[in-house]
């Protein structure tokens, strides 16, 4: 006999010890009270006419569910970074082709900016301060202007929509010329006009704001951020009585003149602007000849013109592909442009003029369109490809800076 039968014949026995002999004395009433009692009817009982599940159903755990929930919370983490990223601004890149934004203009000392899509014209920074010269940031998103104090001027910083102004501490400066933003918007190079043939260049820290001078005399008011990180700037500078070209360096302002192309005496080195990778720069030589520079000492590439005697005051396209310059002759004046590799002449894209024609000329930042304010007559909108140029109903003030925004 096992142990298990062991143990149960013991618990059999001890159960009979502890029995009571017979059975209780109210067993008898208890059966009779239980007769007494009718049986409840099968309709009252709610197992018998509602469907029950008696019993609990197994539930089977896959075995892809713990990849499963990891997907969802991967899914739930892309949807939260898709919401911030959304409500977040998209800028366009410092350098190349933009789309369209806003036009920015001052007039009768007030700063407007007007949509070339609607027309919609409105004050973006008014008042009693006479303001002027605005300049859009290379991503949109901020506004420079000048504002005159007194014999002078300062530097004031604003959001695009020219709220949340903040005015760079600064002794006011004398015939300002130029704002030009760094491709980070962290700085400004700032020029003026010293006394009609040269002048002075500053640079303003956004971040401070706190103004420098530039250890430099300037032959020419326009200055180039160098792409693609705007570490250097080419300005032209007047060294020993000629123009030079110069690279200034944006982080201790170190002046670096270049030996070539040859100063000239009278002026006539006319920058123009760099190649996207920065690499090339674009100018016009004194004798009136449109070149780009190659910075790592190879041959210069030539412009061909159209037909005229020379050229000068040119700009690259925001892709680079073209070169938009002045082309000249005896007693005339229009504007052409070209391929930037030289392999073909430019055509002229506007009519010419007589009396002077201005360097009152921009590419729009899609480098769909030419803004053209001539010195006399309307402004107007040119075709690069040499079509007839339009005058749009929203072009009725200067085009002094067009905001880039994101494609």
């Amino acid at each position: 006999m096992t142990a298990r039968h062991d143990t149960d014949r013991v618990i059999a026995l001890w159960l009979t010890e502890i029995a009571p002999e017979g059975h209780v004395d109210y067993l008898d009433e208890t059966l009779g009270a239980l007769d007494r009692v009718r049986q409840r009817p099968v309709w009252a009982s709610p197992g018998r006419w509602l469907p029950m599940q008696m019993t609990l159903p197994r539930v089977v755990v896959p075995r892809a569910a713990p990849y499963l929930a990891l997907l969802a919370l991967l899914l739930i983490g892309l949807l939260i970074a898709l919401a911030i990223a959304g409500g977040q601004r998209r800028v366009p890149a410092p350098f190349g082709p933009a789309a369209n934004g806003l036009v920015a203009y001052s007039n009768g000392g007030d700063i407007y900016t007007v949509d070339p899509t609607t027309g919609a014209r409105q004050v973006i920074v008014g008042g009693a301060a006479t303001d002027e010269s605005p300049a859009f940031s290379r991503d949109g998103t901020r506004l420079a202007f000048v504002r005159h104090q007194g014999a002078g001027s300062v530097v004031v910083l604003a959001d695009a929509n020219g709220r949340n102004q903040v005015v760079t501490p600064m002794t006011p400066l004398a015939n300002v010329g130029l704002l030009t933003w760094s491709p980070d918007g962290r700085s400004i190079a700032v020029t003026t006009d010293d006394n009609g043939d040269t002048g002075s260049v500053f640079i303003v820290d956004t971040a401070g704001p706190t103004i420098r001078k530039i250890d430099v005399v300037g032959e020419y008011e326009e200055v180039q951020w160098r792409p693609p990180d705007g570490r250097q700037l080419m300005i032209t500078a007047r060294v020993a009585g000629r123009a030079h070209f110069a690279l200034v360096s944006a982080a201790d302002d170190t002046v670096n003149v270049l030996s070539w192309p040859d100063g000239n005496p009278g002026g006539g080195l006319r920058p123009g602007d760099w190649s996207l990778d920065g690499r090339r720069f674009l100018y016009a030589a004194p004798n009136g000849q449109v070149q780009i520079l190659d910075m790592d000492g190879g041959r210069d590439v030539v412009i061909p013109l159209s037909h005229g005697d020379g050229g000068g005051y040119p700009r690259f396209s925001n892709d680079g592909r073209q070169v938009l310059f002045m082309e000249f002759a005896p007693e005339s004046n229009w504007l052409s442009v070209a391929p930037s590799d030289g392999t073909r002449p430019a055509i002229r894209v506007t009519d010419t003029y007589v009396d002077g024609i201005g360097t009152h000329y921009t590419w729009s930042p899609d480098d769909s369109t030419i803004a053209f304010e001539p010195n006399l007559g309307p402004r107007v909108l040119l075709d690069p490809a040499g079509g007839p140029a339009s005058t749009p109903p929203w072009l009725t003030d200067s085009i002094e800076s067009w905001q880039r925004l994101a494609r």
